[in-house]
């Protein structure tokens, strides 16, 4: 999905945490100067994520959606973290490739 709005349920499977739930909280954001990133509600990332798929299953088919890939947590001033995702259409246009849908 190359555009999906703020408060859309999204998914983390993470290789080191696992599978966790939340939805998608600020839809473009730059770090580093590199970006844009999309930040979630999901805070239980943890080192050794990076890379993992953001998703969705739709209820009912079972069909899922791809959003992206994992790629690090922002810590707040008041001690809060969010983990954050690089969308799909970046990832495809900088490697010239399209994803493999079967």
């Amino acid at each position: 999905m190359a555009s999906e709005p703020v408060s859309s349920a999204i998914a983390l499977s993470g290789g080191k945490s696992g599978l966790h739930a939340g939805t998608i909280r600020n839809i473009a954001f730059t770090s580093g100067g590199k970006g844009p990133w999309r930040e979630t509600t999901v805070s239980a990332c943890q080192g050794g994520d990076s890379g993992g798929p953001w998703l969705t299953t739709m209820s009912g088919s079972g069909d899922v959606i791809a959003h992206g890939q994992h790629g690090g947590v922002r810590e707040y001033a008041d001690g809060s973290l969010r983990c954050f995702y690089m969308p799909v259409t970046p990832i495809s246009a900088a490697l010239e490739a399209s994803l493999y849908l079967y």
